[in-house]
């Protein structure tokens, strides 16, 4: 995505106008939902109502005023199969208008949230790496992904079906109990007036525990994804148990503050219950008594028996609806701070950028150099030393240089800085005579590769991990994995290919995960290749047989190798020292 696709996206601040204006941009999807919900409220409410008409036919006591045109003139037997066949094509057309909502306004609830997730992903990506290390960790996206894109997506579907659902069978049902009779459906719904209060009161204490509950589940990802990407220096310091200590903790503390949400959250069942109860009640009491005094109908007293039973659900529903509102919006609230989070402008299409570079042929015969920087040197403030004396180099295309320093002395500092990742930094860096901003950033990462010191694997198949967004044949694949000399470990694995590597490749060993992470950028074969301390868990012997396959495969590749054992740079050209200068 561009820097423009990026601009023009605008998005409102609040979960508010967010969610307005999805609504008004799928406007008929909610118009065809509400009408639908509609003729459900009405098929439910005709169902209910017909029970009586059937008892009252059954007892003789059926108003046929309630009818119009021949019923008067009915006989027993048309009009049983009338009534009957209205409760039976009620019951029918209401699953019907069912099928209809779930179809139309509910499957917004899982398109939004396509959405909402395709929104964090295209931002993520150009977020600056110092907000991805201290803000927007990965314990917090994978909160936001999940839990949070979970919650605010029922507020564009099945939150809205149980609104309407609410109002419209709400108002049908207590019409119907009306033409019935006035005074006892008062009665009734005046037991029920406490509600909004406490729907109202207890929506905001849910909502602030919901907030509560969300921070600590993002400490809990976070502190979980640290625990599994330190687990071998667990073992070596033999700290396993500490961690599991704090684990523990943290996991106590997330299933406290979430059981705090819940609770609250099921105090609305009580309410809601109690308020229907209430109603129950009052209609046993004076609705007994008008039917001795045959002020109504066995049928109209079933059937507004019916009526306050169904009451019950909007009355039930109305408390999970405000609770899921206020989670929904607060869940949205905090993805939306994702959203607007300020971007790495580097990572964006720069004004009169190019995606275009050199071919292989030209790049073989340009004079320019491929990576040239002068007087290049970093300083983390104002106050401190440079990490690095100023330096100066070029490589042309083909070319090796080797890099060596003590721990501390900005190696990998360096290998950002010359492969465009990081440019804070003085002095100028040019790719094929131009800054990295002239270039498009998805060129860059095409063109330049870079196989970090600590290897990063996704959760998935060893294919998934080597192919990524490309498509490799299993030939090319295994051709890869022996440049790399981890062919054999890979096919004595059951599933060879499709073996699974579990979170951070929890399932290969330290120089596993380098080499595998070496064989997938080989995959790429990038024209500047830099190799950060990459295979520092391999014993001699492999480390020995994979240079000699670099040498042999990266002949048109310039490549910054960075080590810190002086026989693997043995293949390089020239090799400079952080601590000592050029050798």
């Amino acid at each position: 995505m561009s820097k423009g696709e990026v601009e023009n996206q605008i998005l409102p601040r609040t979960a508010f106008a967010y969610w307005k204006q999805y609504i008004c941009q799928y406007w008929w999807v909610y118009f065809v939902g509400t009408v639908t919900v509609l003729f459900t409220n009405l098929m439910q409410v005709l169902s209910t109502r017909s029970v009586g008409w059937i008892v009252d036919y059954f007892t003789d006591t059926l108003n046929k005023e309630y009818f119009v045109g021949a019923l008067k003139n009915f006989s027993s037997g048309q009009t049983f199969v009338l009534v009957f066949s209205i409760f039976i094509g009620a019951r029918i057309f209401l699953a019907v208008g069912r099928y209809g909502w779930r179809i139309t306004m509910a499957r917004q609830t899982h398109i939004a949230a396509n959405r909402l997730r395709l929104l964090l992903w295209k931002h993520v990506r150009f977020l600056p790496k110092s907000a991805l290390d201290s803000t927007y960790t990965r314990g917090h996206l994978m909160n936001a992904a999940n839990s949070d894109v979970s919650t605010a997506m029922s507020i564009f579907g099945f939150v809205l079906v149980g609104l309407v659902d609410i109002i419209f069978l709400g108002i049908i049902t207590m019409v119907a109990m009306m033409f019935i009779d006035v005074s006892l459906s008062i009665y009734c719904l005046l037991a029920m007036i406490y509600l909004p209060f406490i729907v109202k009161r207890l929506a905001d204490k849910e909502g602030k525990q919901y907030n509560i509950a969300q921070d600590e589940l993002s400490e809990l990802d976070d502190l979980s994804s640290q625990y599994i990407s330190t687990m071998r220096l667990q073992k070596l310091t033999q700290t396993g148990q500490v961690w599991l200590q704090r684990l523990y903790a943290r996991a106590e503390k997330y299933r406290s503050e979430r059981f705090k949400a819940h609770a609250i959250s099921l105090s609305f069942m009580p309410s809601m219950g109690s308020a229907a109860f209430l109603s129950l009640a009052v209609l046993y009491i004076l609705g007994t008594r008008a039917v001795i005094q045959h002020e109504i109908s066995i049928g109209d007293f079933i059937a507004l028996l019916g009526l306050v039973s169904l009451l019950q659900d909007p009355l039930m529903g109305l408390g999970f609806v405000v609770s899921d509102w206020k989670r929904g919006m607060n869940s949205l609230a905090r993805l939306l701070e994702i959203y607007h989070a300020p971007l790495d402008q580097s990572l964006l299409t720069s004004e009169g950028g190019t995606d275009e570079l050199p071919g292989d042929k030209q790049v073989m015969d340009s004079p320019l150099p491929v990576l040239d920087c002068q007087s290049l040197s970093v300083q983390f403030s104002l106050t401190s030393k440079l990490l690095f004396e100023p330096l100066s180099l070029s490589l042309k295309a083909g070319e090796r240089l080797g890099v060596m320093g003590a721990v501390g002395t900005g190696k990998s500092t360096l290998v950002n800085i010359l492969s465009g990742l990081n440019r804070q930094h003085h002095g100028q860096v040019l790719f094929h005579g131009q800054a990295f901003s002239h270039y498009q950033h998805p060129i860059l990462r095409k063109k330049i590769g870079v196989v970090a010191q600590k290897p990063f694997l996704f959760a998935s198949s060893i294919r998934d991990n080597l192919c990524l967004d490309s498509t490799f044949s299993d030939d090319e694949l295994w051709h890869f994995l022996e440049l790399a000399q981890i062919h054999e470990d890979i096919n004595k694995f059951p599933l060879k290919l499709d073996t699974s590597l579990g979170e951070w490749g929890i399932n290969l060993s330290g120089g596993q995960k380098q080499r595998l992470t070496l064989a997938r950028t080989l995959a790429r074969m990038p024209e500047l290749l830099f190799l950060d301390d990459c295979i520092s868990a391999v014993d001699t012997i492999t480390e020995e047989r994979i240079l000699r396959n670099l040498d042999r495969e990266l002949k048109h590749s310039t490549l910054v190798w960075v080590a810190h054992r002086e026989s693997t740079l043995k293949y390089c050209h020239n090799v400079i020292s952080l601590d000592k200068g050029s050798e």
